[in-house]
């Protein structure tokens, strides 16, 4: 999973909480007119650490700290008005002016509060060099808020400041000593992120501690995929509901309980209507996740008329911030929407213009990506505009932008800029830049040099060179004695759904076998990469696995659902051989497919459409002899004919 910046919303209008849990002794405190007591009872009530959760005695207790002047508390109360939530009339222009004083009077925690409201323009005009110099000023009296913001910045290289993570998590964990358990959520997805679960239960147990509800979620996460833990699904629901029970506005939990309940991977916890429920009342309180998501289950469907809705929604959301990412992808999926004709006339110029919104507005990758493949169809051919948004995307964070404009250049017989491109991609530290590199040599007949970078990328840890010096040592490429053993080796470290197919190639061919037999062994394992392969939806180890069930080859018998189950999703994916069985099973009826020959002429057209002369053969007979199909001999002949020019 991908740590992203999706939490900035919710920390302009939920501050981070101090690191207690209620107690008599703390609550006496704040009775006998302690303001930091009751400042941090007010936290209390607001999470349920201790106590049960209760908006409005959290707001009575701010209430208290700020009329005996507490600075922190005002700014707590701060985030009601924004919202309008707890009695509060919704007043943005008053959550400025609070922070505003606060910090002009050089509270710590007041400058770094103001600096949220510039960043993401509440009650003011969005200004991030404002932002930047509240939150260095706020960092030097030494704010925690402002700790977490910069740590924030440093971690996704935001507002100007270079990745530096080591910082971030140093910023991160001294905000936490301070007093503030804000940033214990951002290092648990730190570390899941890392996959580095033993951190990440550690500040998921001290998280679980304070009830920070945020917390409870990653460990609902952590439980439902078995990060670190039993994978337990059911127990994750049960986490999710809870939070959702006690606290009604979380954005990020709603999203992720619904995800939860759609898609799980214990079938009997899939509760549609559920997620569907809980989306719409995120919808409801203005959700950008919620709509996204509720988007795309329609999209599955191919209803595009109820998904169009909720994507203008985030596309025209201008009150939300940090979900620049899901309002990029609304951008691209209404783009597309228009290109295809979706549920509206195709409309180029629309599809055009929601794709510059997206990027022009939300700096989006996917939705440069978009423009730049389009100004390479012929009708809108433009490829300076091509070059200009294939830049942008690599600019906006796509890791292999610079690749695809390597390779454009490269196929424009331009191969002076296509090397200084994947040049861009060393220097910034992307490995497989050494792989596009040695094909660019090797495109040049300078085999000795691409063998040098594709072993340089191999060791710098790029998948794509170790997969492709694993196919040089299994096939003896540019002069080089076949090693099975080392091919198996690159194979191994590529990890890569190719990679595995060749892996379970070398198992079943007796490579790694003595006097090249394979032995029992040797088929089991790879029968397994070739299922790990194939789980990874690679579409020859797909159709290699239906037609080992379809012929009961490595296996004890023959068994036709299987094969079907193989077959079936590669014909859906428009995959010609696919298509090609699903016509012979249509046409025996067997594999628990029903008897039909209008599907099975159905399906042999389609693979013959994409060049499968075994369906042109078989529909040419058909024609010949007039079964499914009118007796035409004219016709037959011309599909024979038509196999016979594609090299059957």
């Amino acid at each position: 999973m991908k740590l992203t910046k999706l939490f900035v919303f919710l920390l302009a209008v939920l501050p981070m909480v101090a690191n207690a849990q209620a107690d008599q002794k703390l609550i006496n405190k704040a009775h006998q007119g302690d303001t930091k007591a009751m400042v941090t009872l007010a936290l209390c009530y607001q999470n349920g650490a201790g106590v049960a959760h209760d908006s409005i005695q959290a707001v009575k207790w701010f209430q208290k700290a700020a009329d005996q002047g507490d600075a922190d508390a005002w700014l707590y109360l701060s985030t009601y008005y924004l919202r309008g939530t707890c009695g509060f009339a919704k007043d943005s222009a008053r959550y400025f002016a609070i922070r505003k004083e606060w910090a002009e009077k050089g509270h710590p925690n007041g400058l770094a509060a103001l600096g949220i409201a510039y960043e993401c323009g509440r009650g003011c005009k969005a200004d991030t060099a404002k932002a930047v110099e509240l939150y260095e000023q706020a960092l030097k009296k030494g704010s925690a808020w402002a700790m977490e913001q910069m740590a924030n910045n440093y971690y996704f290289a935001d507002l100007g400041y270079a990745k530096d993570e080591k910082k971030a998590v140093q910023l991160w964990e001294k905000s936490i000593k301070l007093g503030s358990y804000g940033s214990i959520s951002w290092l648990v997805e730190f570390y899941m992120a890392k996959e580095d679960y033993k951190k990440a239960w550690k500040y998921i147990n001290d998280g679980i501690r304070w009830a920070d509800p945020d917390v409870w979620s990653s460990a609902a996460r952590a439980y439902a995929l078995g990060y670190g833990v039993e994978k337990n699904e059911a127990k994750a629901q049960h986490i999710l509901d809870s939070i959702l029970h006690e606290h009604h506005n979380l954005y990020g939990t709603q999203s992720m309980a619904g995800i939860f309940y759609m898609y799980p991977d214990d079938a009997t916890l899939r509760d549609s209507a559920k997620a569907m429920r809980i989306w719409q009342d995120g919808d409801r309180q203005g959700s950008i996740p919620c709509r996204m998501n509720l988007a795309r289950a329609y999209m599955e469907q191919n209803d595009y008329a109820s998904a169009k809705p909720y994507l203008l929604k985030v596309a025209n959301d201008s009150q939300s911030t940090g979900y620049r990412g899901l309002q990029d992808e609304a951008c691209r999926h209404l783009g597309v929407m228009s290109y295809l004709g979706e549920d509206c006339e195709q409309d180029m110029t629309q599809a055009e213009a929601w794709w510059k919104r997206g990027v022009d507005q939300f700096k989006g990758a996917e939705c440069a990506n978009l423009l730049a493949i389009y100004y390479q169809e012929d009708e809108h051919r433009d490829m300076a505009q091509a070059v200009k948004y294939l830049r942008l995307a690599d600019q906006y964070g796509d890791q292999e932008a610079l690749a695809t404009l390597g390779q454009l250049y490269a196929n424009n017989g331009n191969m002076e800029q296509a090397m200084a491109c994947f040049q861009q991609m060393i220097d910034k530290g992307q490995v497989d830049g050494y792989y596009y590199m040695g094909l660019a040599y090797d495109a040049q007949g300078d085999a000795k040099t691409c063998n040098k970078l594709l072993a340089q990328g191999e060791k710098k840890g790029s998948k794509m060179a170790a997969e492709s010096l694993g196919i040089i040592y299994m096939n003896g490429l540019d002069d080089t004695k076949v090693d099975f053993k080392k091919a198996a080796a690159y194979f191994e470290k590529s990890g890569s759904a190719k990679a595995l197919y060749n892996l379970s190639r070398i198992y079943l061919n007796g490579g790694m076998g003595k006097k090249g037999v394979a032995s029992e062994a040797d088929i089991a394992k790879g029968l397994d990469y070739l299922q790990q392969s194939a789980d990874q939806g690679f579409i020859d180890a797909m159709y290699t696995l239906g037609c080992f069930h379809e012929t009961g080859e490595y296996f004890d018998t023959v068994d036709h659902v299987k094969a079907v189950s193989y077959f079936q999703p590669l014909a859906d994916n428009d995959v010609a051989a696919g298509q090609f069985k699903m016509g012979l099973y249509h046409e025996l009826g067997d594999g628990g497919v029903e008897l039909d020959s209008a599907k099975a002429i159905e399906y042999y057209q389609l693979a013959a459409d994409q060049g499968h002369t075994d369906a042109m053969l078989y529909l040419g007979d058909f024609h010949r002899i007039g079964r499914y199909l009118p007796l035409d001999q004219q016709k037959a002949f011309a599909l024979y004919t038509q196999a016979h020019e594609a090299g059957n």
